[in-house]
């Protein structure tokens, strides 16, 4: 198999930890933990090459730990993060197989053994979005027909642009005045209806999601 090239990132997490850091600690944090995902540990002299000072070394080193009968260091949280994400690619292997062997499955049969972690991420990703939403619409509440919508349009178009087209629909003036009454269903409708936010004309003083106050509620 293939060395995966990814690992979830949860960034609030990781914001929270790096929150005594320096921009240079940051960075040489992060490729130290690249490294580790590659390689499945960082030894001590790659760590310094990569922090290229004892302050940047010192600041960040205590992130890692030894692995046992090993010269390598590896951060436990992304470890523990690696495995779960080698496991979830394992069972949706297994499961597809299982789907390819089982042709006569009814139709309306909907899968129910989904990755623990997948859903959490998904529910988080789903809050976070309405979190969003509420600055275009105070009063919009989260509907069955709204988180469904949320899911696919994640599923279709991914987190980032979910968010990004709610600061754009924010920062353009008619749509709030016009629009800010609808329901975050009627926003997420389709993926096409999502993309139309994207392009929308900028006019407002502030175009921009406050993440900030998004990730301070959500702790």
């Amino acid at each position: 198999m293939a060395k995966d090239p990814a690992f979830l990132f949860y960034y609030q997490d990781f914001f929270t930890g790096v929150s005594d850091l320096t921009n240079e600690e940051v960075g040489a944090y992060i490729r130290c933990l690249c490294v580790q995902s590659s390689k499945g540990g960082i030894t001590e002299k790659h760590m310094k090459i990569i922090c290229n000072s004892s302050d940047v070394h010192n600041s960040i080193k205590n992130k890692f730990r030894p692995l046992p009968n090993s010269d390598l260091l590896h951060n436990e949280r992304l470890a523990i993060e690696v495995e779960k994400r080698k496991n979830y690619v394992i069972s949706r292997a297994s499961n597809r197989k299982g789907k390819f062997k089982n042709k006569n499955i009814c139709k309306s049969y909907v899968p129910h053994m989904e990755d623990e972690n997948e859903d959490e991420n998904i529910k988080e990703n789903i809050n976070i979005i309405f979190d969003a939403y509420k600055q275009i619409n105070s009063k919009a509440t989260l509907t069955d027909k709204g988180r469904f919508k949320i899911k696919v349009r994640l599923k279709n178009i991914g987190f980032p642009t979910c968010l990004d087209a709610i600061e754009k629909f924010i920062g353009n003036r008619w749509r709030m005045e016009n629009n800010s009454d609808k329901t975050i269903a009627w926003f997420f409708a389709s993926d096409e209806k999502v993309m139309e936010w994207i392009g929308l004309k900028q006019d407002t003083p502030k175009a921009k999601v406050d993440m900030g106050d998004l990730l301070n509620d959500l702790e």
